[in-house]
């Protein structure tokens, strides 16, 4: 189990990292920091998923495709929930990435830079905490799950 979960997440990090240190070196890291943005794009939409499918159910859904008992219902009842994130985690992030350029455009008439590059950020962090959150805490999970099914090896 932590092979199948650790390898995926550790390449995908090593990724992140390889492309955060290509664009703009090790200092980079701290301009990758907003906490509004954080929970608009990965902890709301989690939050929506879990109180839709249960706590149980969605803490569930984390071990569920790594447990070999696992049945067929557990794994569609997982399944489930991490479409359903996904979905989440989407829609959040296109909202975020929405009302950060509506704010940018409203500070373009007064010319604040300081204010447009605050919004341009928010808009542009959101959707790199949407994107990052899909690769390393949804994407390998339903992979699992899918490789499951459709091996058949329940």
């Amino acid at each position: 189990m932590l092979r199948k979960l650790f390898v995926p997440f550790a390449l995908n990090c090593a990724f992140i990292a390889f492309v955060v240190v290509l664009a703009g070196g090790s200092g980079g890291f701290a301009y990758l920091v907003d906490l509004p943005s954080l929970i608009v794009a990965l902890v709301a939409p989690f939050i929506v998923a879990m109180v839709t499918h249960g706590p149980s159910r969605a803490m569930h859904a984390f071990s569920c495709p790594f447990d070999p008992e696992a049945g067929s219902d557990e794994l569609a009842s997982a399944r489930s929930f991490f479409i359903c994130f996904l979905r989440y985690l989407v829609a959040f992030t296109v909202f975020a990435v929405v009302t950060g350029s509506i704010m940018l455009l409203g500070y373009l008439s007064e010319e604040n830079l300081v204010m447009i590059g605050r919004n341009l950020a928010i808009a542009l962090l959101a959707l790199f905490y949407g994107s990052v959150g899909s690769i390393l805490f949804i994407l390998p999970f339903l992979s699992e799950i899918d490789r499951r099914i459709a091996g058949g090896r329940l």
